[in-house]
């Protein structure tokens, strides 16, 4: 897995979001480079790894997205890295049922271990509550009674619900363009920001836990001082850059890291492509594409 130039800095855990597979403006040869330049025991994708909301309006799916694929099940199987796999928002078909059946089977045969949400014991004894943060979503668009919102969030983190999509609501309701949360928060919304850093916290202290590592806003952020650990580990998508992920080094500290966009120049890193991540690929187009245009 190492950049054949340097050395990998080695590291206990790396924590990715928002990869937005899928996605034209993904930025996924900075991903590669990424994982090229650390050497990790645990690799947690937290959310929104697949764009099943583009993928299911067009198939898109080049080289970029197969060599990230191919990479993370190399790491799998070659490095013996342990990866994690947080659903989001954009790959809510994950939470479906039959997908959620199938998830031992994806274990065993690709190594990949599928969650809502995870608690991660650190380095130090410190322990994280890992999830994506769009379960927050219904209580930053409509609110409700604090009761009512600790049952939904139980329930949606849990599986056995699906989150209340907001871009669902606003099709409906007025057949405009998908809600998102980003978006908001960038278009004069600054305290969307603040509103779910503050649930995500809560949801993490309510928890017994040391703070929350999350994504879905695309901000990335790490916040240590006072009300707990907030770690955002920021998105892919835009490659005028730059791109954020957390680090968790062998003494349990975190670290958000920064990888510079890929912009025009070409990566030098050999082409990852497999029948493994070939028959991953077939899977993720039957489950939001095939069924779609079937």
């Amino acid at each position: 897995m190492a950049d054949p130039r340097r050395q990998p800095i080695k590291i206990r855990s790396l924590f990715l979001s928002d990869l937005h597979m899928g996605h034209k403006a993904a930025d996924l040869a900075a991903v590669r480079r990424l994982l090229a330049r650390y050497e990790f025991r645990n690799l947690f994708l937290v959310g929104d790894v697949i764009d099943g909301w583009k993928l299911e309006k067009r198939w898109f799916w080049n080289d970029d997205c197969q060599n990230v694929l191919s990479e993370i099940l190399r790491l799998r199987r070659d490095e013996r890295v342990r990866v994690t796999v947080i659903t989001g928002n954009h790959d809510e078909k994950l939470r479906e049922i039959l997908p959620t059946v199938l998830r031992p089977l994806i274990l065993r045969k690709f190594g990949l271990r599928i969650e809502e949400r995870v608690i991660h014991l650190a380095a130090d004894g410190r322990r994280y509550l890992v999830m994506h943060g769009d379960q927050f979503d219904n209580r930053l668009v409509k609110g409700s009674s604090k009761s009512l919102d600790n049952l939904w969030s139980w329930l949606t983190e849990k599986g056995y619900v699906q989150p209340i999509n907001p871009r669902r609501i606003s099709e409906v309701a007025s057949r405009k363009k998908r809600w998102s949360l980003r978006k908001s928060i960038e278009g004069g919304m600054p305290l969307l920001g603040q509103s779910f850093k503050r649930l995500a916290l809560e949801r993490a202290a309510r928890d017994g836990l040391d703070g929350i590592i999350c994504g879905h806003s695309h901000m990335p952020e790490l916040n240590q001082a006072g009300g707990g650990v907030f770690a955002n580990c920021g998105s892919w998508v835009r490659r005028d850059g730059p791109h954020h992920a957390i680090a968790e080094h062998e003494n349990g500290q975190l670290e958000l890291i920064e990888t510079a966009p890929t912009g025009d120049t070409q990566s030098d890193l050999p082409r990852r492509n497999d029948m493994l991540g070939a028959t991953v690929e077939t899977y993720i187009r039957k489950l939001w594409h095939d069924r779609r245009v079937g």
